[in-house]
């Protein structure tokens, strides 16, 4: 029985093992007779495409692989594709020992050869086995291996493939600290413009923020097995300020000049002074010295010290226009060019159109641009409504009633003096509405507006709402339109376009609450009262 099985095991191991090496067979070895070859271009069957499905997923590419300059090295993925009698398509590898295994052709050295080389060795190898076969290769992904990261911050490896930058793998894993950047600059930031790479017995500069800022590729070079990217923390920086495009903190590099910086903060603002710059230089811990150097080739290649401080001044009257806005009822509001000191209220108004048919003539509102917040007004606004005096309080009232730097004029006598009034830069022009109407509110018959007629007196239009109710108080108050500051009627009789006029009423109230109030204050005294006759006595 067990003699049996033994058998069976050996005839079903045979069948396996020649299965296996029929199949090979049949899709690697071409015949190698002289065939006859298509003159037309290549084209490889779908069938043999299917080979490549099982090759990963190509790395993202900055731009198309260069065959004269790209080094091939183990783990680079290559395919060929042979036609004769049979078409097929190889996918190779490259060992680790750094050569290609072609089936029924040999073994093919590729390290350290361009892969234009490469595919000339491949093609030239299946020729010499296949002579009459129409041969092309190509390549279908690059390789990955692990640089080592040292310095200051850490040690560790990194993974990065052939057309990795040195930016890939120091941007891929910062670990001990973080990166600098044109702003901030701290003792504790891991070095981007002082990055060494260690390339055998040469030692790379690397520099990633002029790589970032300029898009030089030689300060970012590609990486390559055993390369060793040394790190290091910020020590010196310097400053550039002024008319530069990227004005700020950037790290100190020894060597690099005046001019590189200059380039480095993107070059000269269009206002920029360019006829010379201030340094400034620290001569010993605290003493620093300043020098205005004329803009020359000698000063753009002048070595820049750690800690320079480079100062670009602008021109303040650069394409300098000096504007002041009108706005309400005119007819063409907007911004118009003046000449400071000079040009008046009255030439803007008649640049501007003179005045629409809404217009009140006879008001107009100047606001200088020249006046800052109100810091009295703030601190008053920090300190709690109870603890206020009675001088804030009444600050707070007089400037919610007006804004700071204006004036409002509401009389035909003020506003011609004002057409006269000079403007200065960010000066605003208003012409408010003419609205027609005087409103009449508080203690009378009929509250509502009622058309304004110059002539009118303040009882006239009060008898226009009906007289004076059973509430009002007696006392009448006149609110100005456009200020809001209210006056009484004993003092201020006028009554100008859009003004409110106020009859104060009387509160009302339940005469049993009074009663109960005044029974109340009036029990308190008689305690005080008692008690001090008890403490006479």
């Amino acid at each position: 029985m067990s003699r049996r099985i033994m058998i069976m095991l050996i005839y079903a191991t045979s069948s396996l093992l020649f299965g296996q090496i029929f199949d090979y067979k049949s899709d690697t070895d071409i015949p190698s007779e002289d065939v006859d070859i298509p003159s037309e271009d290549v084209d490889i069957p779908s069938e043999d495409v299917m080979a490549l499905e099982t090759i990963e997923e190509s790395v993202l590419l900055e731009e198309k692989i260069n065959p004269d300059e790209y080094i091939v090295g183990p783990g680079d993925k290559l395919v060929v594709n042979i036609i004769s009698t049979e078409s097929i398509t190889l996918p190779l590898i490259v060992s680790p020992t750094g050569d290609v295994l072609i089936p029924s052709v040999g073994i093919v050295t590729v390290d350290g050869m361009t892969l234009a080389k490469v595919f000339e060795e491949i093609v030239q190898a299946c020729q010499d086995h296949y002579r009459n076969a129409q041969i092309v290769c190509t390549m279908v992904n690059v390789r990955s291996f692990r640089i080592l990261i040292t310095g200051e911050a850490e040690t560790h490896f990194e993974r990065v493939s052939s057309i990795s930058r040195v930016s890939d793998a120091v941007g891929a894993a910062p670990r001990g600290g973080k990166f600098s950047n044109v702003d901030h600059l701290w003792s504790n930031e891991i070095s981007r413009r002082n990055i060494l790479l260690h390339r055998g017995e040469d030692v790379i500069n690397v520099d990633l923020v002029r790589f970032e800022l300029l898009g030089d590729k030689d300060l970012n070079p590609y990486l390559r097995e055993g390369d060793v990217i040394e790190l290091s923390y910020i020590l010196h920086d310097y400053r550039i300020t002024g008319g530069v495009r990227r004005p700020g903190n950037y790290e100190w590099v020894k060597g690099e000049t005046i001019g590189d910086a200059l380039q480095l903060a993107g070059g000269f603002t269009p206002n920029a002074d360019s006829s010379k710059i201030e340094v400034y230089t620290f001569i010993d811990d605290t003493t620093e010295v300043k020098s205005i150097l004329p803009l020359n080739k000698e000063t753009l290649k002048r070595p820049i010290k750690p800690d320079n401080l480079i100062v670009v001044r602008v021109k303040r009257d650069y394409h300098r226009r000096d504007l002041v806005r009108i706005f309400g009822e005119v007819k063409y509001p907007g911004t118009y060019k003046i000449i400071p000191g000079e040009t008046r209220v009255r030439d803007i108004l008649k640049l501007a159109g003179g005045y629409s048919s809404k217009a009140d003539k006879k008001k107009i509102k100047l606001t200088s641009g020249g006046f800052s917040i109100d810091k009295e007004a703030e601190r008053i606004s920090t300190i709690p409504h109870a603890d206020r005096t009675d001088s804030e309080l009444s600050y707070i009232r007089a400037r919610l009633r007006s804004e700071k730097g204006g004036v409002f004029f509401a009389s035909p006598e003020m506003v011609s003096s004002a057409m006269d009034f000079k403007l200065e830069a960010g000066d605003v022009i208003y012409i408010p509405r003419y609205f027609g109407v005087v409103e009449v509110i508080g203690g009378v018959l009929f509250p509502g507006r009622y058309p304004y007629i110059p002539e009118r007196s303040l009882e006239e239009y009060i008898k226009l709402a009906g007289g004076t109710s059973r509430y009002a108080s007696g006392d009448i108050y006149i609110v100005n339109a456009e200020t809001g500051t209210r006056l009484s009627s004993k003092k201020e009789k006028q009554i100008s376009n859009g003004d409110i006029i106020f009859v104060e009423e009387k509160i009302e109230y339940r005469k049993w609450d009074r009663f109960l109030e005044i029974m109340a204050v009036a029990g308190q005294i008689a305690t005080i009262v008692i008690v001090i006759q008890n403490t006479v006595q």
